[in-house]
């Protein structure tokens, strides 16, 4: 993949850009195998290739400059603003909701948050996109003083993007580097975004964990659906991979706001069907 902001040295965030993608597959897979050479029962089976761009379905971008001229993107080392709209490993999903959002911010004046003078509101602008295409938008913002400017102006918002589903805003009024909070308000009735995974569905809620390669998500869960029967949950949230590999129940999270469903529910609901064939929530 070519990028020109690597190029122009605006972001530096793919460390191996510029170092063709087969000859990283074979290190990364070099490297596992050796960490794992004590096991020597163990079948290697062929690495499985994503796609080199617009395979991301998740996008953590911080909002710079004005509400007037807004940057999406990432911060230099100054603190400023870099817009980076057009970043190549986003999917063409999350790369079409950017410049609707940068009308968004400027529209409702929702001033972004100076990091060097510790003023402002919006944050960061945390987007999801499900394989049907449909999206989870969350707004961190430092307090709850943009919320009601946001409630009026989301039904403009909605109209120009209709896949957005699921709409939260994430408070987070501490000055440090932490993507987010633990207070989420919901603003949509909607509450969850819908994950198919293979011939499951999977319900994803603000504040929790998935993978975010969805090409990459369906083969890897096929082969451990058919090969294993103990996988291991990880990354502090129910891991898609352990839940489809075998049949269990979902781990229940502590409740983390008052924004978010009690924490007797799962963070990832089955469909009907899932239930029919097995699988406990």
């Amino acid at each position: 993949m070519e990028c020109s902001y690597f190029d122009a040295a605006r972001c530096l965030s793919c460390t191996h850009m510029g170092k063709p993608y087969d000859e990283q597959l074979a290190g990364k897979q070099l490297h596992c195998q050796t960490l794992l050479s004590g096991h020597t029962s163990a079948e290697w089976l062929p690495a499985v290739a994503s796609r080199e761009s617009g395979f991301r379905n998740k996008a953590k971008m911080v909002v710079g400059g004005t509400a007037k001229n807004p940057t999406i993107g990432i911060l230099d080392a100054e603190g400023r603003g870099v817009d980076l709209r057009k970043c190549g490993v986003c999917s063409p999903g999350l790369l079409a909701c950017f410049p609707v959002l940068a009308a968004f911010i400027s529209r409702a004046h929702l001033t972004p948050y100076d990091v060097p003078r510790r003023s402002g509101e919006l944050k960061h602008l945390i987007i999801t996109e499900s394989p049907d295409g449909e999206i989870m938008l969350r707004l961190v913002l430092r307090s709850e003083k943009l919320v009601p400017r946001i409630r009026e102006h989301l039904p403009t918002l909605l109209a120009s993007l209709p896949q957005v589903k699921v709409v939260s805003v994430n408070l987070h009024p501490e000055h440090k580097a932490v993507l987010e909070g633990e207070r989420e308000i919901l603003l949509t009735e909607q509450s969850t975004l819908r994950m198919r995974v293979n011939d499951l569905d999977l319900h994803l809620r603000p504040q929790s964990f998935f993978q975010t390669n969805s090409d990459m998500r369906r083969p890897c869960t096929g082969r451990g659906a058919n090969g294993s029967t103990n996988w291991h949950r990880r990354q502090s949230g129910t891991c898609t991979a352990a839940w489809a590999a075998s049949p269990c129940t979902a781990l229940i999270p502590p409740a983390r706001s008052p924004g978010l469903r009690p924490a007797a529910k799962p963070l990832f609901r089955p469909s009907s069907a899932a239930t029919r064939q097995g699988w406990s929530a």
